[in-house]
């Protein structure tokens, strides 16, 4: 049907309010948001818009007009009652229809919010627990070696009680009790240490430290319960090492412990019998046919012996002419078929099923893994140390001083044993933490790394609607295209949110959004793990539109975000979902399907930009960009673009910065952890000082001897430091090589590979450490004479 416009039905009002057309009055001046020539107006069509306005001119039924025209914002324009309807019955009828959230008002709970965000923070407390294992660890094997060496002073005072009638479990009560007064007074002193430590390190927090945790302020809080539970962990930890270490010295009978006879010593058993059997008599030893007049040691071997009653060698007796360099190689030939029993083989077994477990472990990256991966790792390495020291225990080369020195290490193997686990346990927590540490490369170009590429990311203030790769796009903002030459820009929508970047230390339930064209990412940034094991080279952003993506039907949107931002501030894992409210007061799910290694995106959840549009239509236009230029000259589009869109409140800042920016928040961190592991090196330097220092002063009758037979002062330290240098080199290698093999796996999936030159420079620094204390321990035990020592020999 056809109406003419005088009919009454017609009504101008029905026209809906529409900036740009409604409010003007001559049509020549409409701005309708398309392309508009308003010069193709005529006389009679301004006549016809003064009399008619915007009269609906063609009718549809309301369906095929929401199907046709529905968009993003909705698809209804007005409503209309009846001419002399009341206004009560008009708000009634609304609020039945519509709810405060479809017309964008949000009513949240911010008290329950706020509490649910601080209920699960960055848990540090259990970060200090880990990276602490191993320093309690450490500091339990000094006690214990602390604690034998106490009772090695007081073997006389132990073996009177026990030749008084006490029993053994009696004195080592006794023992323990004067043990337990000083370990407790010992974690009092550590509970005040840690008090003060703490407040040391919120001090650099809010100085030093300021970047790394933003505006945050921290309020140093005294819990009585934390410091009973220190107190008491300490003590008995201490106890426990203490009573370990004395079930061994307190087996020795009265007797031994008055005459002051040296302890059986470390060597394997079944090698010390066998060595027993070997020495009864000397049958056939030092028999020429036996020796066959053979080299040892690079000297040729002689018949030294003088068989009493012409036995063919059944006597041990050495002839009183022979050199002192004779008998002591007649000595050696005569232990000559000593071999140890196996070998360590156990050991070996055992640490090759510790490194399957490794394996096993790092099924999954976390915390926990990584540091039960790393005391495995040293537990294996011990035990290899500990089959190394059995085997020379009982060799017969002795070319050298320093094989005389590694003979030496093994006369005391649980001691030597301590002291390696000691340096190892710090060597491992100083070179696994600084393999983390993030540093800055020039390679920032490359698409593959944190910065994806980009030169430049910028936010503006206000929204951007043009695209400025396009000629009309540049040209609203007046851009230079001679200076915009060669540049692309990369445009993303933006959801604000809760901060989910490292700066925010609780939990993030509603991070900012990002939508993006995945197009636009193709290639950008480096994936650290995908969904479904799918390709993400071929894949990479396309999984935002599902592509490459197998999982539940649910209506989840795909999103990607950077890796460090899942785990710490978001608290969640590959393929776990996001409830999140979109712009109507709704909710949805976002399922993590990636996640990209330490990049500029880091504290933003991104997702597709027409699943962006569909769940946030209100948020027009583009806030977030990244842009890529030529690396010459980008200082020029960056000033051009910050001065061009000034209006608008556009920042950039050079990609590099940015995550120069992120990277220190995490250097941070890993600064405060590994001063934990300084703490441990100082306890192994200074096990290793106590070490060397008891070392020579229970041998000083020995070193007398060495110095009346000839040997110089010199050559007595060389000795010694080569006894010990060979702790020091067994435990830097131990620790070293578990922390790089503990931390292999996450290295692989962090940008710039593995720092070979920086952790040269620290494995240098760190022996040149521990050689120093053990070469000024040497020289300071070593001094005096030992004439008053030999006379007791």
């Amino acid at each position: 049907a056809v109406l003419p416009m005088n009919e009454p039905q017609l009504n101008t009002s029905w026209m809906p309010d529409f900036p740009g057309l409604s409010d003007k009055a001559n049509c020549r001046d409409w701005k309708p948001g398309f392309d508009f020539d308003a010069t193709r107006m005529r006389d009679k069509d301004q006549a016809y818009w003064e009399k008619y306005r915007g009269t609906p001119k063609a009718f549809v039924n309301l369906k095929a007009g929401q199907e046709m025209w529905g968009n993003r914002w909705g698809n209804v324009t007005s409503m209309r009652w009846p001419a002399g309807t009341e206004r009560a019955e008009i708000e009634r009828e609304l609020r039945a229809k519509l709810s405060p959230e479809q017309l964008g008002f949000q009513f949240l709970p911010l008290r329950a919010q706020a509490l649910a965000a601080t209920d699960a923070p960055v848990d540090f407390g259990q970060l200090f627990v880990y990276f602490s294992f191993f320093l309690i660890a450490a500091a339990a094997a000094l006690t214990g070696m602390l604690f034998t060496f106490s009772l090695e002073q007081r073997n006389a005072e132990a073996g009177l009680l026990l030749a008084l009638g006490l029993q053994a479990k009696q004195v080592r009560r006794l023992f323990l009790a004067e043990g337990a007064v000083l370990a407790i007074a010992g974690s009092v002193l550590g509970v005040c240490g840690a008090v003060l430590y703490t407040k040391l390190v919120l001090r650099a927090l809010a100085t030093v430290w300021r970047g790394a945790v933003g505006t945050t302020d921290f309020v140093f809080t005294l819990q009585p319960g934390t410091l009973v539970i220190g107190v008491v962990s300490g003590v008995v930890i201490a106890v426990l090492a203490m009573w370990w270490a004395s079930r061994r010295q307190l087996r020795r009978s009265a007797r031994e412990l008055l005459t002051g006879e040296d302890a059986p010593g470390d060597f394997d058993r079944r090698g010390a019998e066998a060595f027993e059997r070997n020495a009864e008599g000397g049958k056939n030893d030092c028999h020429p046919e036996r020796s066959g007049g053979g080299k040892v040691g690079g000297t040729e071997s002689k018949d030294l012996s003088h068989p009493a009653g012409g036995g063919g060698g059944e006597s041990d007796a050495i002839s009183p002419a022979a050199s002192a360099r004779e008998k002591l190689e007649v000595l050696r030939l005569r232990s000559a078929p000593l071999r140890m029993t196996g070998w360590g083989w156990r050991e070996l077994v055992a640490a090759i099923c510790v490194l399957a477990a490794v394996g096993m472990v790092f099924s999954t990256t976390n915390p926990g893994a990584f540091f039960g991966a790393g005391a495995l790792l040293l537990i294996a390495g011990l035990l290899l140390c500990v089959a190394a020291l059995r085997r020379a225990a009982v060799g017969t080369d002795l070319e050298s001083l320093a094989q005389l020195g590694v003979r030496n290490a093994a006369r005391r193997r649980g001691r030597s044993v301590g002291i390696i686990g000691v340096l190892a346990s710090g060597v491992f927590m100083v070179v696994a933490v600084d393999a983390f540490r993030q540093r800055p490369t020039a390679e920032t170009a490359r698409r593959d790394t944190g910065t994806g590429g980009f030169a430049l990311v910028g936010e503006s203030a206000l929204p951007i609607y043009d695209d400025l790769n396009t000629a009309k796009g540049r040209e609203a903002f007046a851009l230079d295209e001679k200076i915009m030459e060669g540049v692309r820009v990369v445009p993303l929508r933006v959801r604000d949110g809760d901060d989910a970047s490292c700066l925010n230390l609780n939990k993030a339930l509603q991070p900012r959004v990002l939508g993006v064209k995945p197009e636009d990412l193709a290639g950008a940034f480096r994936f650290a793990s995908v969904l479904n094991e799918s390709d993400p080279v071929s894949v990479g952003w396309g999984m935002l539109d599902g592509a490459g993506v197998e999982g539940p039907n649910d209506g989840a949107v795909a999103g990607i975000v950077d890796a460090n931002t899942l785990q710490w501030a978001l608290k969640s894992g590959l393929g776990k979902t996001l409830d999140y409210r979109d712009e109507r007061g709704g909710s949805f799910k976002v399922r993590f399907v990636g996640t990209v290694s330490g990049s500029i995106l880091q504290g933003s959840l991104v997702i597709s930009e027409k699943h962006f549009v569909e769940k946030f239509p209100g948020n027009g236009g583009y806030r977030f960009f990244l842009i890529d230029a030529p690396r010459e000259k980008v200082a020029a589009v960056r000033e051009h673009l910050s001065r061009q869109l000034a209006d608008r409140g556009l920042e950039l800042t050079p990609a590099g910065r940015r995550l120069a920016e992120f990277q220190a928040v995490e250097n941070t961190y890993l600064s405060i952890f590994q001063a934990l592991g300084g703490l441990g090196l100082l306890l192994g330097s200074a096990g290793l000082a106590i070490v060397v220092a008891r070392n020579v002063l229970e041998r000083r009758r020995e070193f007398g001897l060495l110095a009346a037979v000839g040997f110089r002062q010199g050559q007595l330290r060389a000795l010694v430091f080569a006894e010990h240098r060979w702790l020091i080199v067994c435990g830097l290698a131990v620790g070293t090589a578990s922390a790089i093999v503990a931390v292999w796996p996450g290295l692989r999936e962090r940008a710039g590979g593995f720092p070979y030159a920086e952790m040269a420079l620290l494995l240098g620094g760190l022996t040149l450490g521990c050689v120093f204390w053990a070469w000024v321990a040497t020289r300071v035990a070593l001094r005096g004479s030992g004439v008053a020592a030999l006379r007791s020999e």
